[in-house]
């Protein structure tokens, strides 16, 4: 009869470490699923570089106690399956700010640091892509040149210049274009 118990013993802790572990896999597949989900969710609103992606997976896990290491093989997946592409989002990005917002170079590039995105691609991106920063800059005084007509000419070329640095634009352009302007005027 001792044999049996013990023998029974041994199956059974035995089984439930099988359970145990069986249970850890399903678990640690549903944590992955979880994640992989929320990403999804997140990125079908808009798209997203892989650093917000990262932090929003990072409070996730620290929210609802999932195990961390699941955030790069989720990573992993979106980039392979091209939901995470930080090159094709620069190049989005920076159509959008350059249409919508008129922004210079140095702007943009301050932004998608901002955003997460390494400076090699930023780099690259601008090293393969122009940006034509005196019509942008022209785009953007011609909105607000109006609004200093009635300074006096020192006063406006300060305003204007001020405006036309915080938008990102180099100083020569800058200076470039708001010349243009005046000899029109």
């Amino acid at each position: 009869m001792k044999k049996f118990i013990n023998k029974y013993t041994k199956n059974s802790s035995t089984q439930k470490n099988n359970t145990k572990t069986t249970e850890n896999v399903m678990d640690r597949k549903e944590q992955y699923n979880k994640l992989y989900q929320r990403s999804l969710r997140v990125l079908s609103s808009r798209q997203r570089t892989e650093s917000q992606i990262r932090d929003y997976l990072n409070r996730v896990v620290q929210k609802e106690k999932i195990d961390s290491d699941l955030i790069e093989e989720v990573i992993s997946q979106l980039k392979r399956v091209d939901y995470i592409n930080d090159s094709q989002y620069i190049s989005d990005y920076v159509d959008i700010r350059t249409k919508n917002k008129q922004k210079g170079k140095r702007g943009l590039i301050y932004e998608l640091q901002k955003k997460g995105i390494k400076s090699d691609a930023i780099n690259t991106y601008f090293a393969n892509n122009s940006v034509d920063e005196e019509q942008l800059a022209k785009m953007a005084l011609y909105k607000v040149w109006g609004r200093y007509r009635g300074l006096n000419k020192f006063d406006r070329y300060k305003k204007t210049t001020q405006y036309l640095l915080r938008r990102g634009f180099d100083y020569e352009v800058v200076r470039k274009t708001i010349e243009e302007f005046e000899e029109s005027e």
